[in-house]
């Protein structure tokens, strides 16, 4: 009797432990699609931030030759950043 109580109770903690694993999930098809979903995620809560007012209109740009805010930036690009 103790032993069909330890099969059974050993099946039902497996059986618990591999639902997650067993479950469909959807994987983005390519790198890139994952990739494009995090950069549109980025946007929206640069514009959910800016909506709130905690950024300005140039918070979110960066200095390509510097990795700086463009206030920050002591470069020629200061236009183009």
């Amino acid at each position: 009797m103790f032993w069909i109580v330890v099969a059974i109770l050993t099946a039902a903690v497996a059986i618990v432990l591999m639902y997650p694993l067993m479950r469909k999930t959807e994987v983005a098809e390519t790198r890139r699609d994952g990739e494009v979903a995090v950069y549109r995620d980025q946007l929206a809560e640069l514009d959910r931030e800016r909506a709130a007012g905690l950024i300005g209109e140039d918070g979110g740009r960066i200095c390509p030759r510097r990795n700086r805010p463009p206030a920050a930036c002591r470069c020629r690009c200061r236009t183009k950043c």
